[in-house]
This record gives C-alpha cells, sequence and structure tokens, in this order.
C-alpha cells in the first residue's frame, strides 16, 4: 500500500510499509538511545513487548500483590498482636475496678513497648548489613528485603504510637537510632511528620521540620527502587 504526503520542504513523498517500518525503528531506537539502553538493544525485538510477554507481567503483578497483602496481613497481626497482649494476659486477673484499671495501664504501656519492640528488629534484620543506599533491581534479594522493611515501617507510620514517639525527644532519638538512622533529641519535629526511610535518615541536632513535612530517600523509576541517604542538621 502506497501514501503521499508533503515535506516541511514542500516536496512530495511516497511512503511505503518498508519505509514505515525503517521510520519506526528508528523512533524506537531514539526512544532507546534516550533511556540510556545500550546500542545493541536499540531497534531489538527486545526494545518491543509482545502481547504474551505483557500479559505475564500483568500476571506476575498480580500475584505480586496479593503476596503483599498476605504479607500486610499478617505483620499487621503480629505487630498488633505483640501491642494487644499484656491486655489479654493482665485484663483476666484483675479483680475490682482499681485493679482493672491498673491493668489496663500497663496492658497500653507494655503493648506499645511491645509494638515498638518488634518493629526495630523486624527493620534492623531486614536492613541489616546495607547502607541504605544504591540500585534495588526488581526481582532481587535487595529490594524483597527493603520492601518488607518498607512494609513493617508503613504499620508503624499509620499507627497512633508515631505520634507517641514523636512527642516525645529522648523517645524517638532511640527508636530512629535502634533502626540504624536518627532523629535527635534536640530537632524540632512538627505535626504530622513522616520519615519513610528510617534506615537511611539522619536528623541532627539544629534541624527543624515543619508541619506535614515528609523525609523521603528512595525514589521509583520504571518499577525499580533506587535508594539513597537523607541528612539534616548538624549530623
Amino acid at each position: 500500500m502506497r501514501c503521499d504526503r508533503t515535506t516541511e520542504a514542500g516536496r512530495v513523498e511516497t511512503s511505503t510499509p518498508e519505509r514505515r517500518l525503517a521510520r519506526s525503528r528508528a523512533t524506537i531506537a531514539l526512544g532507546a538511545r534516550a533511556a540510556g539502553a545500550p546500542r545493541e538493544y536499540e531497534g531489538s525485538p527486545m526494545s518491543r513487548l509482545t502481547r504474551r510477554q505483557e500479559d505475564h507481567l500483568a500476571r506476575h503483578r498480580v500475584v505480586f500483590a496479593l503476596a503483599q497483602e498476605l504479607c500486610n496481613l499478617l505483620l499487621h497481626i503480629l505487630l498488633f498482636g505483640a501491642a494487644l497482649a499484656p491486655l489479654a494476659l493482665l485484663l483476666p486477673k484483675a479483680q475490682g475496678p482499681t485493679q482493672w484499671l491498673a491493668a489496663l495501664g500497663a496492658s497500653v504501656i507494655l503493648g506499645a513497648a511491645g509494638f515498638l519492640l518488634v518493629v526495630v528488629l523486624l527493620v534492623r534484620l531486614l536492613t541489616w548489613g546495607w547502607d541504605g543506599s544504591g540500585q534495588l533491581p526488581l526481582g532481587s534479594k535487595a529490594a524483597a528485603r527493603w520492601g518488607l522493611a518498607m512494609m513493617v515501617w508503613m504499620v508503624f507510620r499509620k499507627s497512633p504510637v508515631k505520634s507517641l514517639v514523636h512527642s516525645f525527644g529522648v523517645l524517638r532519638h532511640v527508636v530512629y537510632a535502634a533502626t540504624g538512622g536518627q532523629l535527635h533529641w534536640s530537632a524540632v519535629v512538627g505535626l504530622g511528620v513522616d520519615i519513610t526511610d528510617p534506615w537511611a535518615t539522619r536528623v541532627g541536632p539544629g534541624a527543624t521540620l515543619g508541619d506535614y513535612c515528609i523525609l523521603n530517600a528512595h525514589e521509583i523509576s520504571g518499577g525499580s527502587p533506587t535508594a539513597s541517604r537523607f541528612s539534616s542538621g548538624r549530623t
């Protein structure tokens, strides 16, 4: 099939399927080059996904999403189970209103401490031996460990315990130091401050984190995360 088109120079150019295919391959090669792909990759069959490959990736995304939901559920059961365990142990032994109130207060304190302890231990275990920076290729063990650590910390970020920790300088100093990061006790931490990667964050004395400030030490490009380190104040 032929079709004619007029170029910017005003001349008529005959277009054939072969020429259109060549132009498409050249466009793909330029896009691959702009994205930093090696030259041998440009214009190759790998530069375009087939329908079967797209379906395969879609199935993998569904499986990954289901596995993520299952891990998230198990983490919530583990962490909040640790928080509610003292209540289940102490409250049945209480007799009378006074002992019930004492048992309830002790359960809240021990529950929050147990919750924090499990969060810190899991985060520390998952990030052990890693400096918190570098590429995390999809499917690698490093990416899996990072993803699990992010899920554990997300439970903490959504819990009321985070507000309690951020309200007391010494407590937040201890908790963030235990995860491998730093949030100095003298730093000013505003309302709703959120730190997504505590193991890669250093907030030293003299720093001020305004209300609803978000400190993020990673980015995701093309589905693959890249971690880095963040520092503020005199670290």
